[in-house]
């Protein structure tokens, strides 16, 4: 009960929409930043598609470390099976999209 308090708190509230922002707001110019370290040309849109795809690819991997880290990954237990395999064949195809581009 008094996490659910603290969390509502109007100080709280303001505090995460300021960090939301300036994450939102500095992916722009990160993802632009990263052209210019990688050397990715304004027309080569494969090289483009990549980098979204190790973008995207990391961000769901320091997202499953998480949910591994605050033990929230026990509750993906209620998937059935054919739903994580049907995941895994997703990621798969995924990555041999990124792999051929």
């Amino acid at each position: 009960m008094e996490n659910k308090k603290f969390i509502t708190q109007t100080w709280f509230v303001a505090l995460a929409a300021f960090i939301c922002c300036l994450l939102w707001g500095s992916a722009y110019p990160c993802i632009k930043i990263g052209y210019e370290l990688f050397n990715i040309e304004a027309s080569d849109l494969a090289g483009k598609f990549l980098f979204a795809g190790y973008r995207f690819t990391l961000a769901g991997l320091l997202v499953l470390l998480l949910c591994l880290i605050t033990k929230k990954a026990s509750q993906a237990s209620h998937l059935k099976h054919g739903d994580r395999s049907s995941f895994l064949v997703f990621h798969k195809l995924h990555y041999n999209i990124y792999s051929f581009i």
